[in-house]
């Protein structure tokens, strides 16, 4: 048996540093010195854990401080870690998670429709198959 998920379409935004994505809504601060920094992003926040270093190297290639993470409360399943150049996906309940560009690039097709309504059932604007 073959099945098509009911609600196939996400938003999606590619992220590479804090501030990225548009539901962010980083704020500016003072520091002690005077000097603007900007806080953590309200989708994605700054990746730091108590037993890993943020200087240490991910697998991507990257030290873990230039990472990011989506937090339980708003993520699909559980906490999950965002790598420079994954896909921030929402899905129609606004929920994200991140996908690595591979996974985006092997198992979504973007499309120009917009406006669309995530609730509902919808064909793909060509007519065509989901892959």
């Amino acid at each position: 048996m073959f099945v098509i998920a009911k609600n196939p379409i996400y938003q999606a935004h590619r992220w590479f540093k804090n501030g990225d994505h548009p539901n962010d809504k980083c704020e500016m601060f003072i520091d002690d010195d005077g000097k603007p920094f900007q806080g953590e992003g309200h989708v994605i926040r700054y990746y730091r854990h108590p037993n890993v270093s943020g200087v240490g190297v991910c697998e991507c290639g990257n030290t873990f401080h230039d990472h990011g993470f989506i937090d339980s409360n708003q993520c699909l399943s559980g906490t999950n870690l965002v790598c420079p150049g994954d896909w921030v996906l929402m899905n129609e309940n606004g929920l994200y998670f991140a996908v690595s560009n591979e996974e985006f690039e092997d198992q979504f097709v973007i499309t120009t429709v917009e406006g669309t309504d995530l609730k509902r059932d919808r064909e793909l604007p060509d007519g065509g198959c989901r892959g």
